[in-house]
Protein backbone atom coordinates (compact mmCIF):
# COMPACT_ATOMS: atom_id res chain seq x y z
CA UNK A 1 0.00 0.00 0.00
CA UNK A 2 0.91 3.40 -0.42
CA UNK A 3 1.44 6.11 2.29
CA UNK A 4 -1.85 7.72 0.78
CA UNK A 5 -3.76 4.46 0.67
CA UNK A 6 -2.58 3.59 3.66
CA UNK A 7 -4.13 7.02 5.21
CA UNK A 8 -7.19 6.31 3.92
CA UNK A 9 -7.84 2.75 4.94
CA UNK A 10 -7.06 4.34 8.63
CA UNK A 11 -9.13 7.78 8.48
CA UNK A 12 -11.73 4.73 7.06
CA UNK A 13 -11.55 2.52 10.30
CA UNK A 14 -11.43 6.21 12.04
CA UNK A 15 -14.81 7.01 11.32
CA UNK A 16 -16.04 3.28 11.92
CA UNK A 17 -14.91 3.55 15.34
CA UNK A 18 -16.56 6.99 15.67
CA UNK A 19 -19.66 5.24 14.52
CA UNK A 20 -19.26 2.92 17.43
CA UNK A 21 -18.26 5.32 20.11
CA UNK A 22 -22.04 7.26 18.94
CA UNK A 23 -23.88 3.69 19.54
CA UNK A 24 -21.93 3.39 22.95
CA UNK A 25 -22.69 7.34 23.88
CA UNK A 26 -26.21 6.78 23.13
CA UNK A 27 -26.35 3.26 25.39
CA UNK A 28 -24.32 4.83 27.98
CA UNK A 29 -26.80 7.92 28.25
CA UNK A 30 -30.00 6.47 27.85
CA UNK A 31 -32.52 6.45 30.06
CA UNK A 32 -33.26 4.15 31.71
CA UNK A 33 -29.78 2.65 31.16
CA UNK A 34 -29.48 -1.08 29.62
CA UNK A 35 -26.53 -2.44 31.57
CA UNK A 36 -26.15 -5.58 29.39
CA UNK A 37 -26.58 -3.04 26.63
CA UNK A 38 -24.17 -0.64 27.54
CA UNK A 39 -21.58 -3.32 28.22
CA UNK A 40 -22.06 -5.23 24.74
CA UNK A 41 -21.69 -1.39 23.39
CA UNK A 42 -18.51 -0.79 25.00
CA UNK A 43 -17.08 -4.19 24.46
CA UNK A 44 -17.88 -3.95 20.73
CA UNK A 45 -15.91 -0.51 20.57
CA UNK A 46 -13.25 -1.82 22.70
CA UNK A 47 -12.93 -4.88 20.02
CA UNK A 48 -13.25 -2.24 17.21
CA UNK A 49 -10.21 -0.39 18.51
CA UNK A 50 -7.90 -3.32 19.33
CA UNK A 51 -8.19 -4.10 15.76
CA UNK A 52 -7.69 -0.76 14.32
CA UNK A 53 -4.76 -0.58 16.77
CA UNK A 54 -2.74 -3.38 15.58
CA UNK A 55 -3.79 -2.65 12.10
CA UNK A 56 -2.39 1.00 12.41
CA UNK A 57 0.90 -0.45 13.89
CA UNK A 58 1.42 -2.78 11.19
CA UNK A 59 0.78 -0.59 8.57
CA UNK A 60 2.52 2.53 10.30
CA UNK A 61 5.73 0.66 11.00
CA UNK A 62 7.88 0.73 7.37
CA UNK A 63 5.91 3.91 5.88
CA UNK A 64 6.75 6.22 9.21
CA UNK A 65 10.28 5.28 9.49
CA UNK A 66 11.32 6.36 6.24
CA UNK A 67 8.77 9.47 5.85
CA UNK A 68 10.86 12.02 7.69
CA UNK A 69 13.47 12.46 9.60
CA UNK A 70 11.42 12.44 12.99
CA UNK A 71 10.19 9.01 11.37
CA UNK A 72 11.40 6.94 14.04
CA UNK A 73 10.48 8.96 16.98
CA UNK A 74 6.86 8.89 15.81
CA UNK A 75 6.83 5.36 15.65
CA UNK A 76 8.54 5.23 19.07
CA UNK A 77 5.49 7.10 20.62
CA UNK A 78 2.68 6.09 18.76
CA UNK A 79 3.85 2.34 20.42
CA UNK A 80 3.78 3.73 24.06
CA UNK A 81 0.59 5.46 23.31
CA UNK A 82 -0.88 2.66 21.94
CA UNK A 83 0.25 0.76 24.91
CA UNK A 84 -0.86 3.35 27.62
CA UNK A 85 -4.43 3.10 25.71
CA UNK A 86 -4.76 -0.65 25.65
CA UNK A 87 -4.06 -0.46 29.53
CA UNK A 88 -6.64 2.03 30.25
CA UNK A 89 -9.19 0.49 28.33
CA UNK A 90 -8.82 -3.05 29.56
CA UNK A 91 -8.64 -1.57 32.99
CA UNK A 92 -11.91 0.47 32.00
CA UNK A 93 -13.73 -2.75 30.66
CA UNK A 94 -12.69 -4.48 33.87
CA UNK A 95 -14.83 -2.09 35.32
CA UNK A 96 -18.02 -1.94 32.90
CA UNK A 97 -17.68 -5.95 33.80
CA UNK A 98 -18.03 -5.77 37.20
CA UNK A 99 -19.75 -2.40 37.90
CA UNK A 100 -23.82 -2.50 38.55
CA UNK A 101 -23.99 1.14 39.52
CA UNK A 102 -25.39 2.55 36.28
CA UNK A 103 -23.68 6.69 37.48
CA UNK A 104 -20.36 5.11 38.14
CA UNK A 105 -20.69 2.45 34.81
CA UNK A 106 -21.61 6.14 32.71
CA UNK A 107 -18.51 8.01 33.72
CA UNK A 108 -15.87 4.84 33.18
CA UNK A 109 -17.41 4.47 30.28
CA UNK A 110 -18.03 8.13 28.98
CA UNK A 111 -14.19 8.91 30.21
CA UNK A 112 -13.04 5.72 28.26
CA UNK A 113 -14.58 7.72 24.82
CA UNK A 114 -13.46 11.06 25.47
CA UNK A 115 -9.88 9.36 25.74
CA UNK A 116 -10.11 7.71 22.33
CA UNK A 117 -11.25 10.61 20.62
CA UNK A 118 -8.46 12.57 22.02
CA UNK A 119 -6.04 10.18 20.76
CA UNK A 120 -7.34 9.60 17.38
CA UNK A 121 -7.39 13.25 17.28
CA UNK A 122 -3.84 13.30 17.98
CA UNK A 123 -3.19 10.68 15.81
CA UNK A 124 -4.65 12.39 12.80
CA UNK A 125 -2.16 15.36 13.08
CA UNK A 126 0.72 13.25 14.31
CA UNK A 127 0.95 10.18 11.96
CA UNK A 128 -2.22 10.05 9.48
CA UNK A 129 -1.68 13.55 7.98
CA UNK A 130 -1.07 14.39 4.30
CA UNK A 131 1.96 16.24 5.55
CA UNK A 132 3.10 12.73 6.75
CA UNK A 133 2.26 10.20 4.75
CA UNK A 134 2.18 11.51 1.40
CA UNK A 135 3.45 9.48 -1.48
CA UNK A 136 5.89 11.78 -3.01
CA UNK A 137 9.17 11.49 -1.02
CA UNK A 138 10.64 14.47 0.60
CA UNK A 139 14.64 15.15 -0.26
CA UNK A 140 16.75 17.09 2.02
CA UNK A 141 18.74 19.27 -0.09
CA UNK A 142 18.31 18.19 -3.27
CA UNK A 143 19.04 20.31 -5.83
CA UNK A 144 16.91 20.87 -9.10
CA UNK A 145 18.26 21.83 -12.07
Amino acid sequence: MTPSQIRIELLRQHEEIREAITATRSAATRSPVDLHGLRTSALRLADRLRRHNLDEEELLQAVLSTADAWGPMRIEIMNEQHVAEHEQLWSALLEVGSTSEVDALRQIVLGAIDRVLGHMAREETVYLSEDVLRDDAVVIDQCSG
